[in-house]
């Protein structure tokens, strides 16, 4: 067998070929894991600041013992002073598949444990709370929100530590509402 093909030529050529397919290949994957890295970047970035303003609310809620308020009635009754916090959607606008598979889930499922909580305070306040105080609804309100609201810092915190953000400046609000949590389950 002869290899007369492989002239020069015909070698650089193939060389070239071979070359130029392999940069192009380089290039591609480099320019998509670029763009996967600012689409990690950009989900965690909108990811985090709702679930922090979330927990805010919470600890808002958390913290709201309510007030003696005249019904209609007349009779004295505790209502709550502060409405319960909504999670703001989540944006259409970022590509959950950059996120890593557990924690997107994690993060999707967030709402329903929401739900799962406003569930049970509605238990609380309708099946075992009486008037005129409320007193186990209350506690279960104020447990339930500051829960809720360590989860959204835990998940936001996850995020942060994804793609590298830096860490939240102050950790004030997750002590509050770990002590509104504690107190509540020391009673």
């Amino acid at each position: 067998m002869t290899w007369e093909f492989l002239n020069p030529q015909a070698f650089w050529g193939l060389v070239g070929v071979v070359v130029g397919s392999i940069l192009t290949t380089a290039k591609d994957v480099f320019l998509d894991r670029t763009k996967q890295k600012r689409d990690r970047q950009y989900a965690a970035v909108r990811l985090v600041v709702i679930l922090e303003l979330y927990a805010e609310a919470c600890h808002d809620t958390a913290s709201d013992g309510g007030e003696m308020v005249s019904n209609d009635a007349g009779w004295e009754e505790r209502e709550t002073m502060v409405s319960k916090p909504v999670l703001d959607s989540f944006p259409d606008d970022i590509e959950w598949k950059a996120l890593k598979s557990d924690l997107t889930y994690r993060v999707l499922r967030f709402p329903v444990l929401i739900a799962e909580n406003e569930r049970a305070i509605s238990y609380a306040f309708d099946e075992i709370a009486g008037p005129p105080d409320y007193d186990e609804g209350f506690d279960e309100r104020q447990k339930r929100y500051a829960q809720l609201g360590l989860e959204a810092l835990k998940l936001a915190k996850e995020l942060r530590a994804e793609v590298n953000l830096p860490e939240q400046a102050a950790d004030g609000l997750s002590r509050e509402l770990q002590s509104i949590k504690n107190r509540i389950e020391q009673n």
